[in-house]
Formats: C-alpha cells, sequence, structure tokens
C-alpha cells in the first residue's frame, strides 16, 4: 500500500502543478489578448505602411538600419531590440508608437503558426527575409519545419504587398517559394506578387562593396563612404535596406548618406580597444552559424600578430550541432591561434581540432584575457558569462 501511495503520489503531482498554473496562464493569455488588441486599434487608426522583418539571422539588424535610413522620408516607428513575440510587439506599439506613417515590426518564429497569428494582428505590406540557417533547428526539427513557418510572413501580405529577401543566401529562396505559393492560396489570384531580389554582388542601387581595417566601405558613382559596419557579410544588410528604401522612394544617394551617418547597436558587430591596446571583435549575444562565420571572416581582416576566439558555440543546432561545430572549428583553425572555449556546446569538436591551443579550464582564460596587449585581437562570439563579460571591459 505504502509503495502504491507513493507512485499515486508521483503521478500525481505533475497534475497538481499543471492545475495550480492554470490560473497564471489564464491571466498571461488574457494579458496578451488585451494588448494585441489595443496595438491593433492604435495602428488601425493611423494606418501605417507596415514593414515586416523575418528571417534566421539578421531580423533586429535589417529593422535598425531600415528604421534610421527611412528617417530621412518618413516618420518611422521600431519595435525595440529584437521584439518579436506577440506579448513584446504589441506592448512596444500600445507604450511607443505615436502615429508614425511607418512601422517596422519584426516577426519571430519559434514554431509553425506563430508568424501568422502575429499578422493577423498586424497585416505588413512589405515583407524582408533576411536569411536562413539552422539557427532553432533543435526546437523546429528541420529546415523545411523553419521555412514553412517564416514562410507565414509572406502569405499574410496585402494584394499590392512586395517581397524583397536576400539573394546572397541562396536558401532563402525555400521561404520565398513556399510563402509566394500560399500567398496566392490565400488571395485566390494567379497574379504575381512582387517579389524583388537584394545581393551585394549584384547591386540593385549600383553600390560596390569592400572592407577597409575591418569596416564597411561603399562606393556609388563618385561617391566612397566608410561605414561603421564591421564585416563583409554587412553589405547584406545594406543591400536589404537600401533596396526596401528605393522602393519606397529614396534615392540610392539618399540611402548611401544615410549609412553613413548610422551608429550601429549592440546588435551589430562592435569593435573596441582594450586599455592595454588589444583590439576586441565583440560579436556577443545570440550566435548562428552565419554570423559567427561573418565574425571570423571580419576577425581575419583585421591586423594583428596574435589572433584568439572565446566562444561559448551555439545552441539549439539540433542533430546538426556537431557537423557544424567541426566546419566552424575548421574555420578558425586558418584564422585564429587560439581558442578560448567557455561552453559546452561544440566544446569537443574545437577541442579535437585545436588540439593544446583550445582551453577550457576558467582559471587559465582568465590570465589569457587579462594578458591581451597591443598587436593582439580577441573575438568574441556568443553570450557571455558573467565572469568574462567583467573581465572584457
Amino acid at each position: 500500500f505504502f509503495v502504491l501511495s507513493l507512485v499515486a503520489l508521483y503521478i500525481c503531482i505533475p497534475l497538481v502543478v499543471i492545475i495550480a498554473s492554470l490560473p497564471f496562464v489564464s491571466v498571461s493569455i488574457i494579458q496578451t489578448l488585451l494588448m494585441l488588441w489595443r496595438a491593433q486599434r492604435l495602428l488601425a487608426q493611423h494606418k501605417p505602411y507596415v514593414i515586416g522583418a523575418t528571417g534566421s539571422y539578421g531580423k533586429t539588424t535589417t529593422k535598425q538600419l531600415l528604421a534610421h535610413v527611412l528617417g530621412e522620408k518618413t516618420s518611422v516607428f521600431v519595435t525595440p531590440k529584437s521584439f518579436n513575440t506577440r506579448y513584446s510587439v504589441a506592448k512596444s506599439i500600445v507604450e511607443q508608437y505615436r502615429g508614425q506613417a511607418t512601422a517596422l515590426l519584426e516577426y519571430g518564429a519559434y514554431g509553425r503558426g506563430e508568424i501568422a497569428h502575429l499578422t493577423k494582428w498586424f497585416a505588413p505590406s512589405m515583407a524582408i527575409i533576411t536569411g536562413l540557417t539552422a539557427q532553432h533547428l533543435g526546437l523546429f526539427g528541420s529546415i523545411d519545419a523553419i521555412v514553412d513557418a517564416k514562410s507565414e510572413l509572406i502569405a499574410a501580405l496585402e494584394k499590392e504587398g512586395v517581397v524583397i529577401y536576400n539573394a546572397a543566401d541562396p536558401q532563402v529562396k525555400k521561404i520565398v517559394t513556399a510563402g509566394v505559393a500560399k500567398w496566392r492560396r490565400r488571395q485566390q489570384t494567379k497574379q504575381a506578387l512582387r517579389v524583388l531580389a537584394s545581393d551585394p554582388a549584384q547591386s540593385e542601387p549600383g553600390y560596390r562593396y569592400d572592407l577597409i581595417d575591418g569596416y564597411l566601405r561603399i562606393r556609388y558613382q563618385k561617391h566612397t563612404v566608410v561605414t561603421s559596419l564591421i564585416g563583409m557579410h554587412t553589405a547584406q544588410t545594406v543591400e536589404l535596406v537600401a533596396r526596401a528604401a528605393v522602393e519606397l522612394g529614396l534615392t540610392p544617394l539618399q540611402v548611401l548618406a544615410r549609412i553613413e551617418s548610422f551608429s550601429p547597436s549592440s546588435a551589430f558587430i562592435q569593435r573596441r580597444e582594450t586599455k592595454q591596446g588589444a583590439v576586441i571583435i565583440d560579436d556577443a549575444g545570440t550566435s548562428n552559424v552565419v554570423g559567427f562565420q561573418a565574425a571570423l571572416t571580419a576577425l581575419a581582416t583585421i591586423k594583428a600578430k596574435q589572433k584568439y576566439l572565446i566562444t561559448a558555440g551555439i545552441v539549439d543546432l539540433g542533430k546538426e550541432s556537431d557537423a557544424l561545430h567541426r566546419k566552424l572549428a575548421q574555420q578558425a583553425k586558418t584564422i585564429v591561434d587560439e581558442v578560448w572555449f567557455v561552453g559546452w556546446q561544440g566544446r569537443q569538436e574545437f577541442m579535437e581540432e585545436f588540439e593544446s591551443h583550445c582551453t577550457t579550464e576558467q582559471s587559465v582564460i582568465r590570465k589569457r584575457v587579462a594578458s591581451l596587449k597591443t598587436h593582439d585581437a580577441l573575438l568574441v562570439e556568443g553570450r557571455m558569462p558573467g565572469w568574462i563579460e567583467g573581465l572584457l571591459q
């Protein structure tokens, strides 16, 4: 009897927890719905032109740069930071939208149907698709599932909607194809949706890109500007932004001037120096494969005698984790002299590739960070533990 009682208790505990949490879950749902309703009413009152951005990477950076560029011509509301869920998007609209003519929203997906649900509250007129990678593969299970989720933004476009996509990432075309098919079914039409490709190699505005000491330089006709954007990968962001801005009435020269005046937030790769003169390439925060590769490429352009990488690896890559970390480790091996690994995902792959030139010991890493000096360069990739953040100040 005693054993049976224990078994019954063991079985019932989860049920008790679920029942006890129901009032809190219900309150949360009601709060979200009320916030969505208030935000929808606010936008319906002013009828802004809604631009939606989605993708596996680059949503926040594209959104922020585009908001700055469009500020040349119109008033722009943009959701802060990486806010891209129902509640965070709605709350930011309620608290910060003040009748701006353009609303720039980020649509995040952590499962099928999430973007579709968000678009029912805030339907976009323009969809920007930034990129597709294995980010959240562990959550979705497959690339096809990610494609299906991201394509919901395109499917929700109005009849006169526009899609602008990053053609420099060949995977993105999958999202566009799936989204256009859904859009046609929804609109019950065979007409073509306006779809614009964006690719720095075939720049529609006519920009030419290169790097100078790690910073993106843009040439256009007789004009040359050195931006505050680090890494050649930022040319993809610039192209997306330029394509959208020109579509909305700005000239390529106006876009160029606004990009030159842009001060990147922490969502972008940052460059700074320590008191001892070492260069820090800071790509801390959420990491993804494409961003990791781009940061390594940016590090390769920096002139330094010794180059180091500190990383925690990338989470949520699912069954592709080992292979993708192996690929990153092999790329890093051609660029950096030593790796300091502070996470678990990918640790084995980096240790096998770098052998004695990869350390995981906290005490050793502390000493190595403290010893950074002039002519050293360190790439900080991904979210760092608190003890590292303090050392890198």
